[in-house]
């Protein structure tokens, strides 16, 4: 389930950290065709990770993926975590996680309507994440208005 999320995105910039926590949760490596552009931390961007974990309580690999998009001068941070998107305003990042990645795929056409609607009701289902169902149907309505919205472009 996470690596079908993961393949909705274009790739994105994360620190070495994410990238094998990630391989961790799959049990496996991270394919080739993987949409990690890994990224090392500058020293200066390491010490204020460190700094930023110890002082917002999160883990390492957020602090990590905060530093970097502030090294980076990236705008979006991808992220599921509650307090790691409540941080993220801190830095005048905006946070998205799994479900608007799979409704952004949606509308830049990188999968199918079918597709979006099949991830969605996967991540209620089938992740680990916390994701209500209240979630998964605002998802729902908003991918199908935008379906219809595109269906009515067409004709």
């Amino acid at each position: 389930m996470v690596n079908d999320v993961l393949r909705c995105s274009s790739a994105f910039s994360s620190p070495p950290e994410v990238r094998d926590e990630v391989e961790k949760a799959l049990r496996k490596g991270v394919p080739e065709h993987s949409v990690f552009k890994v990224k090392s931390l500058e020293t200066p961007a390491k010490r204020e990770a460190e700094i930023i974990s110890l002082k917002y309580s999160l883990g390492l690999g957020e602090s990590t993926v905060l530093a970097l998009s502030k090294q980076l001068k990236i705008r979006v941070f991808l992220t599921d975590d509650l307090d790691a998107r409540l941080t993220a305003g801190q830095f005048r990042l905006r946070p998205v996680g799994s479900v608007g990645m799979v409704l952004r795929a949606y509308r830049r056409g990188k999968v199918s309507f079918e597709q979006a609607r099949q991830l969605l009701s996967g991540l209620e289902r089938d992740s680990s994440l916390f994701i209500t169902p209240t979630l998964i149907q605002k998802a729902l309505t908003a991918l199908e208005a935008f379906h219809q919205k595109m269906r009515k472009g067409k004709h």
